[in-house]
This record gives C-alpha cells, structure tokens and sequence, in this order.
C-alpha cells in the first residue's frame, strides 16, 4: 500500500515501508487507473502518467489527459475517461488530441480535433466513442469523422464520414453503430466485415 505525501504544497508518493516512490514535486496525483497501476500527475498545468513504481510513462507536458465528460458515452458503454478501450490512453496537446499507449508510447500524432461523436438529430441516437466489437476509436478532423484501430491507423482514406451515431435495442440491450456520408448511411459493423475486418 502506498500514501499520498503532501510537502510544501506538493505532493509525492511513500510506500508502506517509507521508500520514496516518488518525489514531492507534483501539484497534484491521483489514481489514474487501479487496474493498470497508473497515475494521473500535474506540474505547472500540464499533465502526465506514472505508473505505480513512480516510473515516469508519460512526461507532465500535456494539456489534458482523458476525455473529460464521459457521461456523453455512457450509452456507448464508457467506464473510464483516461484509458479507452482498455489500451489508449487519451492526450491533448495545443488543442488536438492523440493517443498513447499504456506503456507510455506514442500511437498517432496529436492531429485530432475531437474524439468521439457529436449528438446528431436522428432520433433517439447516442453519441459514440468507440465500436468496442472492433476495437474502433471515432475521431474528428474539422467537423468530419474517420474510424481508427487501436494501432493508429485509420480505416477510412480520409474524413469522409458527416456523423458517427449509436442506436440502442432497449429490450435487447445491443447497440447498433452507424456512419453517414454523401448522403448514405451504413451499419458500421456490417460495413466492417464487409471489408474483412
């Protein structure tokens, strides 16, 4: 078991036996995620992840890490705004985000405008972060949509996609995802394994 340590204002982590784990030089430290060992630190308002030896993952040079308010994705079965599909670690930096993986390496470059999907006007439709079936992330470039892998890699050539949206079988409980372009609208998970993914 470890204690949070606060000296000076800043904060540190001690271990039971009172090792320094990590030095009192933080403005803040939080439990980023229990199951992965990871800690959500922030010095002079940027931010970056330890993991639980006090090992730095993830320099305290961010704007943000997480996505902030997960209550938009709840539907989509969103538990956790810093760790996406229990791989991705979520990073905004001078207003675009990218991602990261839990080792603390880098997967894409900070390019996108947003994560996620806006609410759109079909009805009774949810916004949606992720396919978890095939481990899709949705991410935006200037008000259009694009599928990416958890490697990065974007499925679509470019931003091609209008919306990206959720529907909910309330009897059944299964989600249904779709993608709208050129005035079309297509099943994403059909569209997927049409595709051989």
């Amino acid at each position: 078991k470890d204690f949070l340590v606060k000296t000076n204002g800043k904060y540190g982590i001690v271990a039971k036996d009172t090792t320094i784990k990590v030095r009192t030089v933080y403005d803040d430290i939080q439990i980023m995620d229990n199951q992965n060992g990871l800690y959500l630190v922030r010095l002079n308002n940027s931010y970056g992840v330890l993991d639980l030896d006090g090992n730095t993952l993830i320099e305290p040079m961010y704007q943000q890490i997480g996505i902030g308010n997960i209550s938009n994705y709840s539907q989509n079965g969103i538990e956790s705004q810093y760790i996406i599909l229990d791989e991705l670690i979520p990073i905004k930096n001078n207003n675009l985000w990218g991602f990261f993986n839990l080792q603390g390496e880098q997967i894409t470059e900070f390019q996108f405008t947003q994560i996620g999907s806006n609410k759109t006007n079909v009805t009774n439709s949810y916004q949606v972060l992720t396919v978890p079936s095939y481990k899709i992330v949705i991410v935006q470039k200037d008000g259009y949509y694009n599928l990416m892998q958890i490697d990065g890699k974007e499925i679509i050539g470019n931003y091609a996609l209008d919306s990206v949206y959720m529907l909910s079988n309330t009897a059944t409980g299964e989600n249904t995802f779709y993608m709208t372009y050129g005035g079309k609208t297509e099943n994403i998970e059909e569209w997927l394994a049409g595709l051989g993914f």
